[in-house]
């Protein structure tokens, strides 16, 4: 998949996608599987999230199961079970593969991949994808880039989910 132009992708743009605010929602939805290629782009530049088939509707005391979302874009709490303390925010995984996501965009490749190397077009292995995840940082946003637009995906992409942005 081509990346879109870095305006189309940028989440200080006004076509930019967004997370629904949790406020207007009738019962509090995670997607558990914010990715590059769940992004649509229409002819007026604007962007939506789609491909809720795997949506989790969570209760406050509810986890979702473990099956759920595309390992690379997994959150670090999702994967390393000590950053959980017993309990994932779904939302706050969000928040981490919306930043990915936008990174990746910018880019124009997926951010862990130096530090996982490319065989071939395979991973080198499903653990070497987590332990990047959990343990390494993602390339870092080209200096190029507005630094509203750094801040924006540093602020995302912390590996504590408390520290990371939260959704209204």
């Amino acid at each position: 998949m081509a990346a879109p132009s870095t305006a189309a992708a940028s989440p200080l743009s006004p076509s930019s996608p967004t997370l629904p605010d949790r406020s207007s929602l009738a019962l509090p939805i995670s997607t558990t599987d914010i990715k590059p290629s769940n992004f649509l782009t229409n002819a007026t530049r604007q962007v939506k999230i789609t491909d809720f088939r795997v949506s989790e509707i969570l209760a406050q005391t509810m986890e979702p199961c473990n099956s759920l979302g595309t390992i690379a874009y997994m959150s670090p709490n999702w994967i390393n079970k000590d950053l959980k303390k017993g309990v994932y925010d779904g939302f706050s995984g969000d928040i981490w593969s919306f930043g990915l996501s936008m990174l990746e965009f910018l880019l124009g490749r997926f951010p862990f991949k130096e530090q996982l190397g490319w065989q071939g077009g395979d991973w080198a292995s499903l653990a070497s994808l987590m332990c990047a995840i959990c343990y390494s940082n993602p390339s870092e946003v080209p200096p190029t880039a507005l630094s509203e637009f750094r801040s924006f995906i540093a602020c995302c992409l912390q590996k504590e989910p408390h520290h990371r942005l939260t959704a209204p």
